[in-house]
């Protein structure tokens, strides 16, 4: 009998910790995946100039793709200006929105702070302007209706953590950064604080490489901190992936395809297919889900453009390792976020809702 009770008692036990793990599992998943449930109707008709501060950033142009996939919907008019890296470019094409009839703003990767006496001009001629990592805060900002982002802290912790699990131990790590940007800043403190407060790691260097630069130069800096380092260089953490575009050559060419590459970038399609490959040394790409981000910023400017405030919505970064993308289909990382679907219903109420 006594044995009966036990068994029913582990029994129990396990259904209870089943039980936990699933709240918890759906508490995570909660969190990450819950989209706003209400908002304004579509404001359709509307001009918007979307500026990119440089369409070979992969997460840029996913993010501007995406977006003119729901202005589509909404049945807005929108131009698309490349910017290439160039301040000058964004200067002017800001400064075109002032004497057009120019409805909506999007600042497309490049720090809105920058361009602040432009910007205060065209909301004077009622544009809204949204950003795109325009700031290094997420949500309501001085130059902006809203910033949309994951919070950048989130991402450098999540990529520095992935250090533990892939490459040689102990570690020597480099940080590549940009410091045009005021998030990829934040990033990299973060990202060095972690660094530093592993046993098992040692901080090499925090080197700044401008990221429309990376192509002309990162052949002849690999060879270099291969020249300092030597072996203790291990790791390499950087605050996009387009560094890594370039990277896998200039390692092989120095017979370095041991040096593990973590991205705590935007999570581009070129990126993702690395790390789903295995035939690199990019082991991870923390992401953040760009499609939906894309439809966010469609959806914020539709607020705006009714006179309602902000969402408050804040997407979460997603760690993408090969395991991953092992159980998404055709590489879609965002197959479980019903972006589409969710936006639809908001700005069309009374229509059938879509498959995403």
């Amino acid at each position: 009998m006594k044995k009966v009770f036990r068994h029913v008692n582990l029994h129990i036990r396990f259904l209870e910790i089943i039980f936990k793990v699933g709240m918890i599992f759906c508490s995570f998943t909660s969190k990450a995946y819950a989209l706003p449930d209400n908002g304004p109707s579509a404001q359709a008709h509307k001009k918007i100039l979307f500026v990119a501060s440089n369409l070979r950033n992969g997460g840029v142009r996913a993010v501007s793709d995406s977006f003119q996939r729901a202005a589509d919907e909404l049945k807005w008019q929108v131009l698309l200006v490349d910017c290439a890296g160039k301040k000058s470019c964004i200067q002017a094409a800001l400064k075109s929105s002032l004497s057009k009839a120019t409805d909506g703003i999007i600042l497309g990767g490049f720090d809105g702070a920058d361009f602040r006496e432009i910007l205060k001009k065209a909301q004077k001629r009622g544009a809204k302007v949204v950003g795109w990592h325009a700031s290094a805060k997420a949500g309501v900002t001085e130059d902006m209706f809203v910033n949309i982002s994951t919070d950048p802290v989130d991402v450098a912790k999540a990529a520095a953590h992935q250090l533990e699990k892939f490459g040689r131990k102990p570690g020597g790590v480099i940080i590549l950064t940009d410091r045009d940007y005021s998030v990829a800043t934040l990033k990299t403190l973060s990202m060095k604080k972690a660094v530093e407060a592993m046993p098992d790691f040692k901080l090499l260097a925090v080197e700044d490489l401008a990221i429309s630069k990376s192509d002309k130069e990162i052949y002849h800096l690999v060879k270099s901190w291969n020249q300092r380092f030597g072996k203790a260089w291990t790791h390499t953490l950087a605050i996009n992936d387009l560094y890594f575009d370039y990277m896998a050559d200039a390692l092989k060419g120095i017979q370095r395809n041991d040096v593990v590459g973590i991205g705590a970038g935007d999570g581009s399609i070129e990126a993702i297919g690395r790390v789903g490959s295995s035939k690199s040394a990019q082991m991870v790409t923390v992401a953040e889900p760009l499609q939906t981000q894309g439809w966010q910023i469609a959806d914020e400017l539709n607020r705006a453009f009714a006179g309602e405030p902000p969402s408050g919505y804040a997407t979460q970064p997603l760690v993408i390792t090969k395991k991953f993308t092992d159980e998404v289909k055709d590489g879609n990382i965002e197959e479980r976020i019903p972006y589409q679907r969710t936006y639809m219903a908001i700005w069309y109420p009374h229509r059938a809702k879509p498959k995403d």
